[in-house]
């Protein structure tokens, strides 16, 4: 007996050492699995920032399928599943988010399918089409967006006054619901066409967004989706493009997604410059508003003094205006908009928020142009970074000098009056007047223009001064500004002694 408890230990003893021995060699294989699922992983996201999703899916897929046990096998799953973010991406940063109009483009019904790869085509989602590098397609599609947008007015001449992002979002299904023909679609947002208009959960879209940044505007571009809608007092727009394919030998131009894009400038009218539809069917959605629209571009006013837009329209032109089924001038009163033939007057014949076509023959026109323009300039700041920076009076020694200065935004293709204003509280001061600076952004290199002006003690007598840095835009796009949105200025309160 004594000799079976000495030996008893000792056999517990053995089984402990290779329990541990074991349970060491399986913690080396999963952390071998952590590493190479880790490299293939990094592997994988230098090929989503390059676009390459032609690569990147696959390899994703591979990861989550091969070490499916780990946290990067785990996580290339998840950017895989239905509705997750593949990737957020930013396309192009003029200056910071609190400073510049900042839009996402966000994507509704693209898969990360390979449906056309090996033998034959194969459709495995069951959304009736056989998809092929859905992803690598909304990128191409914001890039035509960008083109078509940059070649309007006035969203071209302000251009660096935009900041852009890519949300590519998952989708199981390519399309949307079409109740009347009994269509129905897995996409992360409910793409829906219904009565002729296209619409998407704007609560899942701006949730989705959020999770990355808080935008000024968010644009959905719905694959297989049909014309567009908008929410003008939130700022989203949502295009369909592609539709449904068109009949064999049909020459069905909206299949082509230049031709679903020009919808784009007409819904930008809405979502960011807040103006109405001005055109007009037989059979409007629904009983036309028997008060006073709210939009820049639309009225039920024929009092010439009242119109909104009367500062556009020349003594001659007659109220109200007829022939107005042609691109072009006058700025007038055309009776028919808000989906009314009559009751409803519209600024100009034919603008886009009345009918767009391929080439952008029907551009904006005046007034739709400066209410887009007053919009875009409530949501970025002309003058930044101001040095000092105190609001408290600065103290300048005598003989000394001291710089103020600030940045100024420069839109790319317009100018900007730049001027300092020194004022002494004593008005029997003579000071010199700074001259006036006129920074013509087509020739600026730079997107901002570093105002400056030296408070030099040897040309300014002690005391107090107010020093006032004067930024406009003399653009003719705008002849009314009563909120003096297309001007800024800031201020310094000056005691030389």
């Amino acid at each position: 007996m004594g000799t079976a408890r000495r030996v008893l230990p000792a056999m517990w003893l053995a089984l402990g050492l290779l329990q541990f021995t074991v349970g060491w060699r399986v913690c080396s294989a999963s952390e071998a699995d952590e590493k190479k699922a880790q490299d293939l992983f990094t592997k994988a996201q230098k090929m989503l920032d390059a676009d390459d999703y032609a690569k990147a899916i696959p390899a994703l897929g591979q990861i989550a399928a091969k070490y499916a046990g780990t946290v990067k096998g785990t996580e290339a799953a998840e950017l895989l599943k239905p509705g997750a973010a593949l990737q957020f991406k930013k396309l192009q940063a003029t200056g910071p988010e609190d400073a510049r109009i900042d839009v996402v483009f966000v994507g509704e019904g693209y898969t990360v399918a390979f449906e056309k790869r090996g033998k034959k085509s194969e459709d495995t989602n069951g959304d009736g089409l056989t998809s092929d590098n859905d992803q690598d397609l909304f990128c191409k599609d914001v890039q035509l967006a960008l083109k078509i947008m940059k070649g309007e007015s006035p969203f071209k001449e302000y251009w660096n006054f935009f900041n852009f992002y890519r949300l590519n979002v998952v989708s199981r299904q390519t399309g949307c619901d079409v109740p009347e023909r009994k269509v129905e679609m897995d996409t992360p947002f409910n793409a829906k066409f219904e009565n002729s208009v296209m619409s998407v959960d704007w609560g899942k879209v701006s949730g989705a967004v959020e999770k990355h940044l808080k935008p000024d505007f968010i644009i959905v571009l719905a694959q297989r989706g049909e014309k567009g809608s908008s929410v003008m007092e939130k700022g989203f727009a949502v295009v369909g493009l592609r539709g449904s394919p068109p009949a064999a030998g049909t020459p069905d131009k909206s299949w082509e997604p230049d031709w679903g894009l020009q919808s784009l400038i007409h819904e930008l009218g809405h979502a960011i410059g807040k103006c109405g539809d001005e055109y007009f069917v037989d059979s409007p959605f629904g009983p036309p508003p028997e008060t006073e629209p709210a939009c820049p571009n639309v009225t039920r006013e024929t009092d010439r003094s009242k119109i909104k837009w009367k500062h556009w329209i020349e003594p001659a032109t007659p109220i109200p205006t007829t022939g107005g089924d042609q691109t072009g001038g006058p700025v007038g009163l055309f009776e028919g908009a808000f989906a009314a033939k009559t009751g409803f007057y519209r600024p100009y014949g034919w603008c886009a928020m009345r009918g767009r076509a391929v080439g952008g023959e029907n551009p904006f026109c005046p007034v739709c142009r400066e209410a887009i323009l007053l919009q875009m300039y409530g949501k970025v700041k002309l003058l930044s970074n101001p040095k000092p920076e105190t609001y408290d009076e600065v103290i300048v020694a005598s003989k000394t000098a001291l710089t103020f200065e600030a940045d100024v935004l420069i839109p790319s293709e317009s100018e900007i009056r730049v001027e300092f204003v020194i004022e002494p509280e004593d008005p029997s001061v003579k000071v010199d007047k700074p001259a006036l600076t006129v920074v013509q952004g087509k020739k600026h290199k730079g997107d901002t223009y570093k105002a400056a002006y030296k408070a030099d003690t040897a040309r300014l007598k002690p005391g107090r001064y107010t020093l006032k840095l004067k930024c406009s835009d003399s653009t003719p796009s705008v002849r009314s500004d009563p909120e003096g949105r297309t001007q800024a200025e800031h201020m310094w309160r000056i005691v030389i002694w």
